[in-house]
């Protein structure tokens, strides 16, 4: 690789601000002869002066050569990234702490090289010099003023092929502006917008990356907004372009559907994680409920948090209204079964962007509930303890998702126009039923059953099949119900039942 010439406007960088395990990296490159650079989103972090754990490195050599003897002489463990573009990836424990090498082999000079790279924030390099450990300063190959655009907080293309030469860049640009807080350039954006049907060349499985990744960070309303106004949400979701200007009733609704449900899955972001901004009548509501930060951080679905698929879930909660908008005799506006219709939908989406088993059953299951705790009582009374079981019962592992979805619902119907007597009435509803909460540290052990199957059918001369565990239901809905509470009076329960013609289907 030959080298290029440096500007004087070219930024330096301090070797304390180096990795150290760059330094290692130095004399193995050294001993193998090979011409290295550290290059692209590393630099970009170093000078930023975050906290980094991969590190992507060009070398003039094989890549998958250099990785192996790499991953040798660092007890390392060695992938195979792009066997045809040559690009490996090293993970190194040092300490407690993993590191992820990723290297690739430059054919050209170092210059053609960063002038084949994404953005400007990511086209910067450092040669790895032996003299690196004892320099005063380093200089970073700026070559597309980088560093000026990182100062700038703005994401720009490094040339008007950029997205030609890998489509998935387009879903890339809106991703770097979600992580960093970053703005997309104006002709950037432009050249997006006008190339943005190439998002179909582009693998639903690289596209799904990208999306989570943009759902998972904060301020997700902002987000998707972008990434509509970029001409790229309804390329990857067209069931979205529907919902634009789809009306709500406005004693209920502030907001179009398409608005409502980038709101909600904002709101999503207000109930579950506790701010510390300025308070509010929603916040110090949300702060008496117990923690739900451990429920919300599993990882569930393809490396993501199950906070990740409540937003995605947010999102679509409401993308089967359009088809399912009705008026009645009376001419009131109705969504009648959008919450069933919905979940389809939301499977078949998230089936079409590639997402794992779990997390398309999650959302979907989510969304087909969605309004259920608002529909387990009338008016503002509160759910029926026997309400309250059915409920966790059916909904299990998403019972406490829903319930976060569907108060970041009613504050997104609300919007601005949000009352502190209205939001009461509806916690007070969503506390009650949290009350049961499984995930709560204050939830009672389990408390043993009255009876079991074999006592059933001994005391009613019943043989074994689905209608003994139909009773066993019976028995446990009443209980949680304080209908019942002994041996005695269940049995007494099930002969009234028997007798009077057995469960109901």
């Amino acid at each position: 690789m030959s080298p290029i010439t440096v500007s004087k406007e070219t930024p330096i960088i301090s070797p304390s601000d180096v990795p150290e395990i760059v330094f290692f990296l130095v004399s193995i490159f050294e001993s193998l002869g090979v011409t290295a650079y550290l290059v692209g989103g590393t630099i970009r972090d170093i000078i930023a002066r975050k906290k980094i754990s991969d590190i992507d490195i060009i070398v003039s050599e094989s890549a998958q050569e250099v990785a192996c003897d790499i991953s040798s002489k660092l007890n390392g463990k060695m992938v195979i990234l792009n066997k045809d573009k040559d690009i490996a990836r090293v993970i190194i424990n040092r300490k407690g702490l993993e590191t992820n090498l990723d290297i690739s082999s430059c054919k050209g000079s170092i210059h053609s090289d960063l002038g084949e790279r994404d953005f400007t924030i990511d086209a910067m390099c450092i040669p790895l010099l032996p003299s690196l450990s004892s320099i005063d300063s380093i200089t970073v190959i700026d070559p597309s003023t980088g560093v000026h655009d990182l100062n700038r907080r703005i994401i720009r293309q490094v040339s008007n092929k950029s997205f030609v030469k890998d489509p998935a860049r387009l879903m890339r640009a809106p991703r770097l502006a979600s992580q960093l807080g970053f703005d997309i350039d104006r002709e950037t954006a432009s050249t997006i917008q006008r190339e943005s049907h190439m998002i179909h060349l582009v693998p639903a499985e690289r596209v799904r990356d990208e999306l989570l990744k943009i759902v998972e960070r904060p301020k997700i309303t902002n987000s998707i907004r972008n990434l509509d106004n970029l001409d790229l949400l309804t390329k990857i979701i067209p069931e979205f372009e529907n919902t634009k200007g789809i009306t709500q009733p406005s004693e209920h609704h502030y907001w179009d559907v398409f608005n409502h449900s980038l709101e909600t899955a904002g709101n999503i972001e207000r109930v579950v994680v506790k701010s510390q901004s300025r308070p509010d009548f929603v916040s110090d509501a949300i702060a008496k409920l117990p923690s739900v930060d451990k429920h919300f951080s599993e990882i569930v679905c393809d490396g993501h948090t199950r906070l990740t698929m409540l937003k995605i879930a947010g999102l679509l909660h409401d993308i089967a209204k359009p088809e399912t908008k009705r008026s009645d005799s009376n001419g009131k506006v109705r969504f009648i079964g959008h919450d069933i219709h919905g979940a389809e939908k939301t499977s078949n989406i998230l089936e079409r962007l590639r997402l794992g088993n779990r997390g398309i059953q999650m959302a979907s299951r989510i969304v087909r509930h969605h309004l259920r705790p608002t529909q387990m009582s009338s008016g503002t009374e509160l759910p029926s303890p026997r309400a309250v079981y059915r409920y966790y019962r059916d909904l299990k592992d998403v019972s406490l998702d829903t319930l976060f979805l569907n108060m970041a619902d009613y504050l997104a119907a609300k919007g601005p126009n949000v009352t502190l007597n209205g939001w009461n009435d509806h916690f007070k509803i969503i506390n009650h039923i949290l009350q049961d909460d499984p995930v709560s540290p204050k939830q009672p052990k389990q408390i043993l059953p009255l009876l079991d199957g074999h006592t059933i059918m001994d005391k009613f001369a019943l043989e074994p099949g689905p209608k003994i565990g139909t009773l066993l239901e019976l028995v446990r809905e009443s209980r949680a119900s304080g209908e019942i509470g002994t041996r005695e009076e269940a049995l007494e329960f099930l002969e009234t039942t028997l007798t009077s013609g057995g469960p109901r289907a």
